[in-house]
């Protein structure tokens, strides 16, 4: 019998010859209905409203999901190199989040830029991210009880359990350097 959840990519071969995982369509198309949603709290250096924020030693905090949604946003991080991106599980003063970070750096035990999932200061896990030259970063992020993938411009899925992740809010920040999230879209699935 099965006891968990799965999780599927898509594999396409870019330009290079190389093969990256990609969000498959059927599951992107799949979460068609528009959610609204809204920032319950900002705290540090925040300036924007609705879906585009600009972020520097802050954070904005949304509301709760209340089922299984995919958000999608874009990153600017010309002014960032590291410590920024999306945590779950924002409920209270935020202590409890998981935090998915990106490193745009090699100053990292791995040596090379990564993407981290911290719950309270320590590293849970990582995978080796491709840094776009233009620093600008699509992302699409699927969260499915208390399981989420984050895909990123179509070269990385990172996937993740996160217990406290369903039915608690969710937060971008940044805590180095400036970051921009712009284009915040939230779905869900049909009713």
């Amino acid at each position: 019998s099965w006891g968990g959840m799965l999780v599927t990519h898509k594999l396409v071969q870019q330009t290079d010859g190389k093969l990256y995982p990609v969000i498959p369509d059927a599951v992107d198309a799949k979460f068609s209905k528009e959610v609204t949603y809204k920032d319950i709290k900002t705290d540090g250096n925040v300036s924007g409203n609705s879906d585009s924020f600009t972020v520097s030693n802050g954070k904005v905090v949304f509301n709760r999901n209340a089922s299984s949604v995919k958000i999608q946003l874009k990153i600017d991080a010309v002014q960032a190199t590291k410590d920024f991106g999306i945590a779950f599980g924002a409920h209270n003063n935020q202590a409890d989040a998981y935090h998915i970070t990106f490193d745009l750096t090699s100053d990292n035990r791995y040596g090379q830029p990564s993407l981290f999932l911290y719950h309270k200061g320590k590293e849970l896990n990582f995978t080796p991210l491709i840094v776009a030259g233009n620093k600008q970063y699509e992302v699409t992020i699927i969260i499915e009880r208390q399981v989420c993938t984050m895909y990123v411009n179509d070269n990385v899925a990172f996937t993740n359990h996160i217990s406290n992740m369903e039915q608690n809010p969710w937060m971008i920040f940044s805590n180095e350097g400036i970051a921009k999230f712009n284009n915040i879209k939230i779905s869900r699935l049909p009713n």
